[in-house]
């Protein structure tokens, strides 16, 4: 991430947690901190990460789904940490992809 814009992630996946538009969990901010487990301590089951993953994939637009593991989940820390990494590395490739601009001034040198 930039040093410029602070890093919401954190804010945002608890949003995705306790908004009904998002899941269909009824969980309040105060349920969860960053040693929170999602299936110990919230009961999410299966479907409901799959849920949870498709829904962070859709608000951050980043792929995560395959990265999702039991250690990700048993601590809330873990998954900001996996979120963090994920939108750092897909602001780092979107910033080396070659537009058809650059690859015009690519094939001249």
């Amino acid at each position: 991430m930039n040093g410029k814009q602070p890093d919401d992630t954190r804010d945002r996946l608890v949003t995705i947690l306790t908004s009904p538009a998002y899941m269909s969990l009824q969980l309040s901010v105060a349920d969860i901190d960053d040693e929170t487990s999602l299936i110990d301590d919230l009961g999410l089951d299966s479907i409901q990460l799959l849920e949870f993953s498709t829904a962070i994939e859709n608000e951050f637009k980043i792929d995560i789904a395959e990265s999702i593991e039991h250690s990700t989940v048993q601590r809330f820390a873990n998954l900001v940490a996996l979120v963090r990494e994920a939108r750092a590395s897909a602001a780092v490739s979107s910033q080396g992809e070659v537009g058809p601009e650059s690859a015009s001034r690519l094939r001249r040198r």
